[in-house]
């Protein structure tokens, strides 16, 4: 009788966490690549690694977050992209360091949609993240992000419209409106 094949184990929360803190940079590699596995349930958690206090670990957690959201951004997976929208939406718009604000808002303007507009348009009053916001909206193709840059408009610094004018335009040409 043949000796069954091992199941392949699918890393947990607990175990992408325990392997990014790792000191060994292989095994924080090797939690990396297999961030996507574990998905969606970890960037909140991630998160909290981003912000601590180990550089190394930071960078990790960092690369970790980009692939999650990006798998989570692909085809066929609206489930997905909806909840990355919501956990990353979570840390734009929380007291967290301005790297991961910054970093959660690009991540938007890839896996968001209707659902991402609020929470980053939210973002286009505040002049450290404006820019960044305003990039990431000019990426999502809904309708809804034209109404919030033509809203933003109406109420940004002077000193700022000229660049929501030119996402207009950029969304414009591109058959986004």
């Amino acid at each position: 009788m043949p000796t069954p094949m091992p199941a392949i184990l699918e890393p947990t929360v607990q175990t992408l966490l325990a392997d990014i803190r790792n000191g060994d940079p292989s095994i924080r590699a090797r939690a990396v690549d297999q961030a996507p596995l574990v998905g969606v349930r970890a960037i909140g958690a991630l998160a909290e690694v981003y912000s601590g206090g180990d550089p190394a670990a930071a960078k990790a957690a960092h690369e970790a977050l980009r692939r999650i959201a990006h798998h989570a951004a692909r085809p066929g997976a609206p489930a997905e992209r909806r909840a990355a929208t919501k956990e990353l939406a979570a840390l734009v718009g929380s007291r967290r360091p301005n790297a991961l604000r910054v970093d959660a808002i690009y991540l938007l303007g890839f896996v968001g949609g209707t659902d991402a507009v609020a929470a980053l348009a939210a973002q286009l009053s505040d002049p450290t993240l404006r820019d960044h916001a305003r990039l990431a909206l000019e990426r999502i193709p809904d309708r809804a992000v034209d109404s919030a840059l033509a809203k933003a408009l109406q109420t940004a610094h002077p000193d700022f419209r000229p660049a929501i004018e030119q996402s207009l335009a950029v969304r414009r040409s591109r058959g986004r409106r």
